[in-house]
């Protein structure tokens, strides 16, 4: 069943207890992100959402490759968290739980900022006045990491 919209989504959600179309194929199986292969079509790389690690699989999808996991991306959360305390005077954000990485695997994106830095990538707000271009010309950028309902995903220039 080819997708045109998201209303075609909730057609199916709306169907009850018959399900149909999108709904009964993926219900057949269960989907395991841990098992299925990273391998795409065409030999793209996506790796599929475990979790809440949906930050490190934005991530890896939008560089092509596993180089984002969510040891390293933790590290630079609480990297953040122990610059924020210094700057904020420290003592009573201490024992607080991290501004940065919740205990599902959820990542801020400063985190998402610091890590794609780390490895030599730049990484703009899209709101930021050095973001402009990238809204006049989006098809001129590599990619973009997006937020919606507290879920990361990238959208990347193949080619």
């Amino acid at each position: 069943m080819p997708i045109h919209s998201l209303s075609d989504l909730k057609k199916d959600d709306n169907r009850g207890s018959r399900q149909s179309g999108m709904a009964e194929a993926l219900s057949q199986q269960p989907v395991d992100g841990e098992k299925l292969s990273a391998e795409g079509p065409h030999g793209l790389y996506h790796e599929k959402q475990i979790g809440s690690l949906c930050a490190v699989h934005a991530m890896n999808n939008l560089v092509q490759g596993p180089y984002f996991n969510e040891i390293s991306l933790a590290e630079v959360a609480h990297g953040i968290d122990a610059q924020e305390r210094v700057a904020m005077g420290g003592g009573w954000l201490e024992g607080q739980a991290s501004g940065n990485v919740r205990e599902d695997g959820f990542f801020s994106v400063q985190v998402i900022q610091a890590a794609l830095t780390h490895q030599g990538l730049s990484c703009t707000p899209i709101g930021a006045e050095s973001a402009r271009a990238a809204l006049n010309d989006p098809c001129a950028e590599k990619g973009f990491i997006l937020n919606r309902s507290e879920h990361w995903f990238a959208l990347r220039r193949l080619g």
